[in-house]
């Protein structure tokens, strides 16, 4: 009785709980906005105050995604603090920002530190490859010595080049990030 009217169990989806954290201007509301809409959605240099939730479908998964404030210090924060269920974690770099490097590889060794994250996929967008003067994803991978790091060799990670504005390159890291599912 009423069951044709309630979905059945099996059917439901548990939403993969994502957070996505970078610095102030790297981007990270732009693409959560382009993938969610697929539109630009631009901050017009607002910062994000706080956190921004937006749930996302992607072939056949849902994605509960926590988009953090890009301040240092929050972000600093943030990768220490023990979100419970995280279990996909994306970090979005201003591929044109040489100088903040050192606080990515802060940020990344945090988030692999934190047992809470330890088997979550980690998904770095290289964002901006649209700008001259840009790193390329080579360069990022080499600079931050990933492939070196023996912590992320317990996990899948990836890093895409992508630009923010026009999508590029973000679905092709979606569907890496779904396929860890």
């Amino acid at each position: 009785m009423g069951a044709s009217r309630s979905t059945p169990y099996f059917c439901r989806t548990v939403p993969i709980k994502t957070l996505m954290f970078g610095f102030l201007s790297s981007g990270k509301t732009t693409i959560l906005y382009r993938i969610k809409l697929n539109e630009i959605v631009t901050t017009h240099g607002i910062p994000t105050i706080g956190t921004n939730f937006e749930t996302i479908q992607h072939k056949n998964l849902t994605f509960s995604i926590e988009d953090i404030s890009g301040s240092d210090k929050l972000q600093e924060m943030h990768s220490k603090v023990n979100h419970q269920d995280v279990r996909a974690l994306i970090l979005v770099i201003d591929s044109t920002d040489t100088e903040r490097l050192e606080w990515i590889l802060v940020i990344i060794h945090n988030l692999l530190m934190n047992d809470s994250y330890r088997s979550a996929p980690l998904l770095i967008y290289a964002n901006k490859q649209d700008l001259p003067g840009c790193m390329t994803v080579a360069e990022i991978g080499e600079i931050l010595k990933l492939n070196e790091n023996k912590m992320l060799a317990e996990r899948p990670w990836k890093i895409q080049g992508c630009c923010g504005l026009t999508g590029k390159g973000l679905y092709e890291g979606f569907d890496w990030l779904a396929g860890q599912f």
